[in-house]
């Protein structure tokens, strides 16, 4: 009952997954589906039922036409960028470029991917009043 994010990786299981998130997890509950190469049907499902669904954006959008297509569909509001290295690009230090291409694919800035799901990233984990108290105490 500690009501923890639950962070989910799975492949190839959109139906077991979705199923086991509905008999398990209130609607209200946070879930983070990290490395998702799963179809769209499961992230309009997910992002449906799940208000505080969020899904990880990786590198798998350079090779991937099925990433392209979740990136496409994902709200830049609910994704986070992310990195599965060494087992996934990109590396941490590349996530600017997978910004500016989410940018170029969904017509937005890089600083606003950049900004977006950051805060995503923050308000998922509580981080928002961290990071915020940090800022003033060096005003």
């Amino acid at each position: 009952d500690l009501n923890l994010p639950v962070v989910v990786h799975a492949r190839d299981a959109d139906n077991d997954t979705m199923h086991v998130l509905r008999t398990t997890l209130p609607r209200e509950h946070k879930v983070y589906i990290h490395a998702f190469q799963g179809g769209t049907d499961f992230l309009k499902q997910a992002l449906a039922r799940y208000p505080n669904c969020i899904f990880g954006i990786s590198g798998m959008v350079w090779c991937s036409e099925g990433a392209v297509r979740i990136a496409q569909n994902c709200p830049l509001d609910r994704m986070v960028l992310e990195t599965d290295a060494p087992y996934l690009a990109p590396t941490p230090s590349d996530i600017p470029e997978l910004a500016r291409k989410i940018a170029e694919m969904k017509g937005e800035t890089t600083a606003r991917v950049l900004k977006t799901t950051t805060e995503v990233c923050q308000d998922f984990y509580g981080l928002s009043s961290f990071w915020s108290s940090r800022r003033c105490e060096g005003a």
